[in-house]
Order: structure tokens, then C-alpha cells, then sequence
């Protein structure tokens, strides 16, 4: 949902995009065990090696999506040429909605409680409103387990930084955390800044955004 305007941008016609949605979230069935951080990121390392036919890929991941990004690109057969990743968890401060899931011992009662505040929030924040929507869809006990998963990973900038192949962080410096953002400092990380854009910087400004990855992909290339 959030990353569908990449269809309608140059991006499109220029190279070939597939978006990947987590097992239980979007149209992607739920499997029968939980769905963790090592589950999804096997599923997307699957996925880029059954659908890029040993082409150059670059691996885009937004939040959350950036630490399975970070453990898929050292699953896939073939690393890619570079990742993207978007305010992706660097620290435990970054899991500032999944991350609740270790209060929880029912599923439902975590999901619901989730959408009602990510509900309450989106009210004064629109471009958190596609996020909220989709939540409504996604499967309660995958939404759980794979928040749960999170407590594996207590410094996930370690993973971020074991990635074989060139990357680039995306962040906001009103969004991000403090934390993540002295990381960043620390480490040494490749970045781009994107204040004013927030943390939702697809649904903020698609333009803007999609035109900024259409300029980093050529250069991975």
C-alpha cells in the first residue's frame, strides 16, 4: 500500500519493481508457525532469488522492513547491488509500534489495541492514515509474533551493518530516534537526510521520495 505510487512514477519504466508484503500482513497468507524476523526475512531473500532471474537488485525496506531487509540480504543466492533503508530499526527506540508486542500474551487483545491508538494517532498525523488502514488487515497472531521476534535483536545496527553490499540511510531528524541518530554518527553509516518529510516520507511526499530513489539506484548501478 504505502510503496504502490512507485508504479505510477519513472521508476517504473525504468526498472522492474516488485513489492514483497510480510507472511500474514497484505495479501500474503499467514503461515501455521509464528511468523518471526528470520521467517520473513527467508521469505523475502526467497522471493528476490525466484523473481530477479540473477538480475541486479536493490533492496528497498521502510521501518521494520529494514531489519528483514538487513538479514535477507545475507540469505539471497546473489548479493544485491545495494539497500535503501528508510528510517529502518537501528535501536530497540525505533520499534516504537511492533516493538508493544512483548506486554502482550493475547495476539487479539495486542492488535486491537495497536489499531486503536494507531487509529487515535493517524488523526492528527495523515500521513500515518495508509499505515492505520492497512493495519486493520493484518493477521493479529503474525502482528504479534513477529513483534515478539524484535527481542532477538537488541542492537539491530549490528545487522544493518553486516549487510554485504553498499547501503544508504534515509532518515528525518525529527522522527528517528536520538538513539538511532547517534548510531548513525557513531557508525559511520552512508545517509541522506530527508527532513521535513517525516517518517512516512512515501505517503508524505511520493515525488520527492520516489524521484530521491531513482537517483540512489543509479548510483548503486
Amino acid at each position: 500500500r504505502l510503496f504502490r505510487p512507485a508504479f505510477e512514477h519513472a521508476l517504473a519504466r525504468r526498472h522492474r519493481l516488485y513489492l514483497c508484503d510480510l507472511p500474514g500482513h497484505g495479501g500474503a497468507p499467514t503461515p501455521r508457525r509464528a511468523v518471526t524476523m528470520e521467517a520473513a526475512a527467508t521469505q523475502l531473500a526467497d522471493a528476490v532469488d525466484r523473481h530477479s532471474c540473477r538480475r541486479p537488485v536493490v533492496l528497498i525496506a521502510h521501518s521494520l522492513g529494514g531489519l528483514i531487509a538487513s538479514l535477507a540480504a545475507r540469505k539471497v543466492q546473489r548479493a544485491p547491488l545495494g539497500l535503501i533503508s528508510i528510517e529502518g530499526n537501528l535501536t530497540p527506540a525505533d520499534a516504537f509500534f511492533s516493538g508493544r508486542a512483548v506486554r502482550y500474551q493475547d495476539p487479539q487483545a495486542f492488535a486491537r489495541e495497536l489499531c486503536a491508538d494507531v487509529d487515535r494517532a493517524a488523526m492528527d498525523d495523515p500521513p500515518l492514515q495508509p499505515y492505520a488502514a492497512g493495519l486493520r488487515g493484518v493477521d493479529p497472531h503474525a502482528l504479534w509474533s513477529l513483534g515478539q521476534s524484535l527481542a532477538d535483536y537488541p542492537e539491530p545496527w549490528r545487522q544493518y551493518r553486516a549487510v554485504p553490499c553498499a547501503t544508504r540511510y534515509w532518515f528525518d531528524r525529527s522522527s528517528l530516534s536520538a538513539a538511532s541518530q547517534a548510531v548513525i554518527a557513531e557508525q559511520r553509516f552512508a545517509s541522506r537526510s530527508i527532513d521535513g518529510l517525516g517518517h512516512w516520507p512515501m505517503v508524505s511526499d511520493p515525488v520527492a521520495f520516489f524521484d530521491g530513489v531513482a537517483e540512489e539506484v543509479g548510483e548503486f548501478s
